[in-house]
């Protein structure tokens, strides 16, 4: 038999040490110590000392979980990822998590669902973004399917067009050829799909101006020439040329740029 030989408050609130007299301490929940009666001088059985070990790690564990979803709404994953990080055993933590699953707690639908709605509001991101957002968490692929029906198709274009619009003012001191690829580039690495896409270049008042495509053109050009300015000629049109090119400027543009420049340097 092992005798309670003192109960302690523990330092945080709800939370008590028991010592034993073979040399051992446990730290024991409230719900624990009123659930087994735990009082000095009480005699435990093996068996009844081993159940109370297992019973307060899950009592311990539930009462983390409720304060750690109370915060905001979390995934089953994420849940148990945390009950890990706070050596929650694992017997413990499968009991705990279908413990809140059955208690409607935890429920990984409904959190999908709220994550899109939110992050359709207050995110630059489409859907295939929030899909992975998802899957990082621990959603399963169905059940993101039908989390993604919140965000609707009409939002999602929408959401490309506002997206595009703000990487068009970003990049309008790129050439026109390359302040689109990178409006593209900007749109894909977020996550839109190529409809949203589509949609966004149909209707993104970003037209070309011609003026300032040249005015932008010659200046490049006048740093690139200066910058090759040891090479010679052929080599300096080249690169000259090859840079501009990757600029997204147009050939017969560039020639004309280099040939102005060139007869200023004269």
């Amino acid at each position: 038999m092992i005798k309670i030989i003192s109960i302690a408050q523990g330092k945080k609130q709800g939370v008590f040490k028991i010592e034993f007299d073979n040399g051992e301490a446990l730290f024991v929940v409230e719900d624990v110590l009123v659930k087994y009666r735990l009082t000095k001088e009480r005699e435990l059985t093996e068996e009844e000392f081993l159940e109370i070990q297992q019973e307060n790690q899950l009592q311990k564990g539930l009462n983390l979980a409720l304060r750690y979803i109370d915060f905001q709404m979390r995934s089953i994953l994420e849940t148990d990822q945390y009950l890990r990080e706070k050596e929650i055993d694992e017997p413990s933590r499968i009991a705990i998590l279908e413990r809140l699953q059955e208690m409607k707690w935890l429920d990984d639908l409904n959190y999908a669902k709220s994550f899109v709605r939110t992050k359709k509001r207050v995110s630059d991101k489409g859907v295939y973004h929030l899909s992975y957002q998802l899957k990082q968490k621990g959603v399963k692929s169905e059940l993101i399917e039908e989390a993604l029906l919140e965000f609707s198709e009409e939002e999602q274009h929408e959401l490309a067009l506002k997206v595009a619009g703000s990487l068009a003012k970003q990049y309008r001191k790129r050439s026109y050829r390359e302040a689109l690829q990178k409006i593209r580039l900007g749109l894909n690495n977020k996550g839109f799909t190529s409809q949203d896409i589509q949609f966004a270049f149909e209707h993104l008042e970003f037209e070309k101006d011609e003026e300032a495509e040249w005015t932008l053109l010659l200046r490049e050009c006048e740093k690139l020439w200066h910058k090759f300015r040891n090479f010679d000629r052929y080599k300096r049109v080249m690169k000259t040329k090859e840079k501009l090119y990757q600029k997204g400027f147009e050939s017969d543009l560039i020639t004309h740029a280099i040939e102005e420049v060139e007869s200023d340097e004269e």
